[in-house]
């Protein structure tokens, strides 16, 4: 009779102390802590992640996108063969662009349900200069898809942090680049992609 007594205190010691109510499915309670909230992440946030893992939300950064000999240049470039192989014996690549932009989450709750989304986003600008048929200089800023980058022949490296105020000076630095006479031109050796890209690093200064 004593051992039984002794034996009753204990296992009631055992479910006071416990921090599991009883009844309560340990798997189940473990799920309620990530039920309801899906992460979706876009492909320009990977891009960017895989390549600096410590971004942070809200953080400005810029990435330096080369693209070698044979990658799709975008925006209508009419750069000929040539000229591109002699670009990619002088520079080591076709084309350059910048790439910059935000890391920004984005959270939208369910009513109904109270389950909620957050987005994590890499909104970015992406910065590079082609040549038209009539040898002219264009400078574009689409936003930046990383569906249109074949990474298999272009490389993203990471150039830095900067701030907002830095990305009005990219955005101003581009406006202006056409004002001067000398940026007119296509010229393989002193106006080409690389001569634009290399105007808008100097912002981030």
């Amino acid at each position: 009779m004593r051992f039984n007594y002794f034996l009753s205190a204990f296992l009631a010691t055992l479910t006071i102390a416990s921090p599991i109510s009883a009844g309560v499915d340990v798997a189940e309670g473990a799920n309620l802590v990530t039920r309801g909230e899906t992460v979706v992440e876009t492909p320009e946030y990977k891009a960017a992640i895989i390549r600096l893992p410590e971004a942070v939300q809200n953080g400005f950064y810029y990435f330096i996108q080369k693209d070698m000999l044979g990658a799709k240049i975008l925006d209508g470039d009419a750069e000929t063969l040539s000229e591109l192989e002699q670009q990619q014996k002088i520079l080591g690549f076709e084309h350059i662009g910048v790439v910059v932009g935000q890391i920004k989450f984005t959270k939208v709750e369910n009513k109904k349900t109270g389950d909620s989304t957050v987005t994590k986003d890499f909104v970015a600008t992406y910065y590079h200069m082609t040549k038209n048929v009539r040898g002219e200089a264009l400078v574009h800023a689409p936003n930046w898809k990383a569906g249109l980058v074949d990474f298999t022949k272009s490389s993203l490296q990471f150039g830095g942090d900067t701030k907002a105020r830095g990305l009005e000076k990219a955005r101003t630095a581009h406006k202006e680049y056409l004002l001067d006479p000398a940026h007119k031109m296509y010229n393989i050796q002193k106006n080409n992609c690389n001569t634009y890209a290399q105007t808008i690093l100097y912002a981030f200064r």
